[in-house]
């Protein structure tokens, strides 16, 4: 078994599919000072974990928007009927059910691909 600091995953535009990193690893000022949503994100974040323990991934197509996840997924070996119902839930938006003072609450969520920077609590 391999034990590592991070697992960083490229995409094809600088940016990142994955990102996992130890806690010990996790610096949280250097992290909050990438240059999220840019080109630089993937080459940033191999620069503040190269003296760690890393393992990187293959680098992958990122979905960023509906066509791009339906191209990823026709190229998905499921049954054309999983694939179908996946690909209907990206048409029609997807129902989230919640509870809330003993009352069942019903919402319309569209699905929302565009990725933000990590945020603080």
């Amino acid at each position: 078994m391999q034990i590592n600091d991070s697992v960083l995953g490229a995409d094809f535009n600088g940016g990142a599919y994955l990102i996992a990193v130890s806690k010990s690893s996790f610096l949280a000022k250097q992290f909050a000072a990438i240059s999220w949503q840019t080109p630089c994100v993937f080459k940033e974040l191999k620069a503040l974990f190269s003296k760690k323990k890393m393992s990187l991934l293959p680098v992958l197509n990122d979905c960023k928007n509906a066509f791009d996840f339906k191209k990823a997924i026709c190229k998905l070996s499921f049954s054309d009927g999983f694939k179908n119902l996946i690909l209907s839930l990206l048409q029609k938006g997807i129902n989230v059910n919640y509870y809330k003072k003993s009352q069942v609450h019903y919402e319309y969520k569209s699905l929302n691909l565009n990725k933000g920077s990590p945020f603080s609590l």
